[in-house]
């Protein structure tokens, strides 16, 4: 069933077509930035067209279902960021910090030398803690450090965009949703007929509530598409400032909006999310620094807690 509100070819009753053509899109977004027609700070070009074009139009619809508070992200959460350690350096608060001249490498959604902090999150700390680990690509052997983070009072109503709400739904639940909506309203149209002895109209109210329906069901099938088919752990062999570039144009897309932050998908743990806060000034380190030799995957079990 494509989607009325949206000027592009998608279908949402099609799974394997959407998910066909979410991937095509993505990948010429990406080709467009490798052929430098456009840069990932030029967002006014990339929604021009393509991935973005889309996107843009059903964020446009569905502001406020992507939002999220930073005190809502932290509520009943752990945010943690994890560090391989040296086997003889000190360890401070500062370690934990994000500094220009550290950063040689491209993030998902910054590229070299931008100061913006990445944190893992979840309601479990061991899961949290896990993330990071994995994030770090640490090995078992490795002495590692995990630092607990806090969002400072006067940003707790900064925004962020969270990608990651249909994450944990099945295909099936977000479909049944909208068919659930659609067998309430039929219902109430039947009854409706049966009282006045003809077919009863539909309702102002009854058609706003079928359109914000497939507003909803039409968003959380994208974000969930975009998320299994975008969010992909890189291969050692990818070029790493290529395959982010495009995270890299969505991150500023959401900057030039407003907002403050993006939450995700992690490609390398299932059981947390990941956060990047575009300034790194919203969160501070708090608690002690668990400093401990890495056992595979598993909870850190702390050497030394400073």
């Amino acid at each position: 069933m494509p989607y009325p509100f949206l000027k592009h070819p998608i279908d949402f009753g099609d799974v394997h077509s959407s998910e066909e053509v979410i991937k095509s899109t993505w990948n010429d977004f990406r080709d467009a930035l490798k052929n430098r027609e456009f840069t990932y700070e030029e967002v006014s070009k990339a929604t021009a067209s393509g991935f973005l074009k889309v996107f843009d139009e059903l964020f446009m619809l569905c502001t406020d279902r992507f939002e999220c508070s930073l005190k809502n992200v932290e509520r009943n959460s752990y945010l943690k960021r994890g560090s391989i350690l040296a086997e003889t350096e000190a360890v401070d608060y500062e370690r934990f910090l994000p500094k220009a001249e550290f950063i040689t490498q491209s993030n998902r959604f910054s590229p070299v030398g931008v100061e913006w902090l990445y944190l893992a999150v979840s309601r479990r700390e061991t899961r949290a803690e896990e993330c990071t680990i994995k994030e770090c690509r640490a090995s078992s052997g490795n002495r590692f450090g995990i630092c607990t983070f806090s969002i400072k009072r006067e940003f707790e109503n900064k925004k962020i965009i969270d990608l990651t709400v249909a994450d944990d739904l099945t295909y099936e639940q977000i479909n049944s949703r909208l068919e659930c909506t659609y067998k309430e309203i039929c219902r109430a149209r039947f009854r409706r007929s049966r009282r006045r002895g003809r077919a009863a109209a539909i309702t102002v109210a009854e058609n706003n509530k079928i359109k914000n329906a497939v507003e909803d069901w039409a968003f959380k099938t994208y974000l969930k598409l975009m998320s299994e088919q975008i969010f992909k752990p890189l291969e050692d062999t990818d070029d790493r400032n290529l395959m982010y570039a495009p995270f890299q144009c969505v991150a500023q897309y959401f900057l030039d909006k407003g907002y403050s932050g993006i939450k995700y998908k992690s490609t390398v743990c299932e059981s947390a999310k990941d956060i990047v806060l575009f300034d790194k000034t919203y969160a501070h380190p708090v608690g002690d620094i668990k400093d401990f030799i890495c056992l595979l995957y598993t909870s850190p079990s702390p050497r030394d807690t400073r």
